[in-house]
């Protein structure tokens, strides 16, 4: 390389200015997470929004403010999760594209590639430029992050994270009581993405103590009556504390909860200092007090706060009180991130890659004081030469993670294999198979499922393995114990496209009509009954629910050839129908 061009090419990167950093961020991102762009809709992207037809339009944004995340077959939102701006932000998405993917994904990526850029901008309030780029390209790339960028349906933790991050920074650069007109609200949003935005309040608010106690007065005041007001929405909405049911971990007492919080920190020290395979699901759970799974956990855990202290310490013997109150506060910022995902209150699972965006920040906060502090000279050939060999590492690992993520039968086959102990990825998996009519090979898959943990969902996978078996009787077993979980709307319509295929019609129409009790609104349920009754010469039941089923669903293709053979007294040709084979 001649001077000129050396010369040149070092001109690209030093100085590192703000705008340089930002531009390199963005397309490093970009080229990194580039073929996720292609992926389609995977796992409960479906539920949350393809399925979701309440998610299909801005009209409906009111009512996610005053109901669950999952459509439950009649006018109401339910479930345990409480996130009424992720509901709207997929809303306001299919409103413009319609259920385009590669939107979706686009939009999912620019998210986590801004969170990267804002985060670099308030690491820059505390370390050098070049510091604080090598942290949040550290942040950008690494793989136990990927599933935020990835996976479409965890856009609530890049969408907690862009307002919380936005409102810390605006924090730390406050200088009047009136940036409190936009940090509140930030707040606010943030909580209503995912509840783990409280975090970001409690950070601000520890911040303000240390660094700027002029304004935490009237920041602990104003987040008091935000949080409340949450609160009460909340609890209007789906209830104060919600039970996460379809986890094995939620049916544990807390102390046995708590006997794995040793294996769950090991996790996600693990797989943030050597991360190897990854998956959407991790369900495992510990009962009992062992040596590999308590106590080598929690020996580890107890290692790695001696290393927090010892740096704390080092500090303090520097005599450098303010990089000791720095790291302190990244410190509480780790501490906290996953103090939260501990199982204290049971999660939906028992560990989640995208449970460490949050706590990652205070672990790189924690570095850069130490860079910052010792005047680590970045420049220097070997560490230069270890830097860019990790981040092409780390930009590897995601980049093959991408490729997990095209489609469900490519990205269940692969995670199943990194997390052989989760029920729903076994169920999941099973649904897919059955699918492409590998119907021996669901078996196995679903039957391993619900002995790992029965639920509704794998339950009512099972019994639609049986249909397709031809074991009527094993499929309607399998849908009423499916019940004993709960009144779920699609059981109750698997129920009901079962007796059109078997069972007498006494206790078929028992069944419909069980179903058209708790889903009234249900027009599958109306269609079933209204084809079983005329089938068994109840002609008048089978107008009144035919005609049930046209005013609630006049979209429904199936719905036109029943109603017209109904009302005009004609034989059904129920071959047109997706019936159960």
């Amino acid at each position: 390389m001649k001077k000129d061009d050396e010369v040149t090419f070092k001109g690209l990167f030093l100085p590192l200015t703000t705008k340089k950093a930002i531009i390199f961020i963005f397309l490093l991102g970009f080229a990194v997470f580039f073929n996720s762009l292609f992926n389609g809709f995977v796992g409960d992207d479906f539920s949350q929004i393809v399925q979701n037809t309440s998610a299909h339009t801005v009209f409906n944004i009111p009512q996610f403010f005053a109901g669950g995340t999952f459509y439950n077959g009649s006018n109401r939102l339910i479930g345990v999760y409480y996130k009424p701006l992720l509901t709207s932000a997929f809303a306001i998405e299919y409103s413009l594209f319609g259920p385009n993917p590669f939107v979706f994904h686009l939009i999912q990526v620019f998210l986590h590639i801004l969170n990267t850029c804002i985060l670099f901008l308030f690491f820059s309030r505390f370390f050098k430029k070049t510091y604080s780029f090598l942290l949040s390209l550290v942040f950008l790339l690494h793989p136990i992050n990927s599933e935020s960028a990835l996976y479409i349906s965890a856009m609530q933790d890049t969408l907690f994270f862009f307002f919380g991050i936005l409102a810390v920074h605006a924090v730390s650069n406050m200088k009047s009581k009136k940036s409190l007109l936009y940090v509140i609200p930030l707040f606010m949003f943030s909580l209503f993405s995912k509840e783990t935005g409280i975090l970001f309040i409690i950070l601000s608010l520890i911040f303000l103590f240390i660094f700027n106690r002029k304004y935490f007065p009237m920041t602990f005041i104003s987040s008091v009556v935000l949080t409340v007001i949450y609160l009460l929405l909340r609890t209007n909405s789906i209830g104060l504390l919600t039970a996460a049911t379809n986890s094995p971990i939620d049916k544990l007492g807390i102390f046995v909860r708590l006997l794995n919080a040793p294996a769950i920190v090991l996790f996600y020290l693990n797989t943030f200092f050597w991360p190897g395979s990854f998956a959407i699901s991790y369900q495992w759970i510990y009962r009992q007090i062992s040596i590999d799974h308590f106590f080598i956990p929690i020996a580890i855990d107890f290692i790695f706060l001696f290393f927090i202290f010892g740096g704390a310490y080092l500090l303090y013997k520097k005599n450098s009180i303010k990089y000791l109150t720095i790291y302190l506060f990244f410190v509480s910022w780790l501490m906290l991130g996953i103090l939260f995902h501990l199982q204290i209150f049971p999660l939906d699972q028992t560990v989640a890659d995208r449970w460490f965006y949050f706590p990652a920040v205070g672990l790189l906060g924690m570095a850069g004081v130490m860079l910052e502090a010792f005047k680590i000279r970045l420049m220097n050939k070997w560490i230069t030469a270890v830097i860019l060999i990790m981040l092409i590492v780390l930009s590897a690992k995601t980049f093959i993670r991408g490729l997990d993520f095209e489609d469900n039968m490519t990205l269940y086959t692969h995670d199943v294999m990194t997390s052989d102990d989760s029920f729903s990825l076994e169920s999941v998996l099973g649904l897919e198979l059955m699918k492409q009519r590998k119907l021996s090979q669901a078996k196995v898959h679903l039957e391993r499922s619900v002995a790992l943990y029965p639920y509704f969902s794998n339950l009512d996978n099972l019994g639609e393995l049986y249909v397709g078996l031809g074991d009527y009787q094993k499929a309607k077993d399998a849908y009423l114990n499916a019940l004993r979980y709960g009144d779920y709307y699609i059981v109750y319509e698997d129920l009901g496209g079962l007796t059109l295929v078997s069972g007498d019609y006494q206790d078929n129409l028992r069944i419909i009509e069980q179903g058209l009790k708790k889903f009234p609104n249900d027009s599958k349920l109306w269609l079933y009954l209204a084809i079983i009754s005329y089938e068994n010469k109840n002609v008048n039941l089978a107008k009144q629910a035919v005609v049930n089923a046209y005013v609630l669903d006049k979209t429904d293709p199936e719905i036109p050839g029943v109603y017209n053979a109904i009302m005009q007294n004609r034989p059904l040709n129920l071959h047109v129908l997706r019936l159960p084979k």
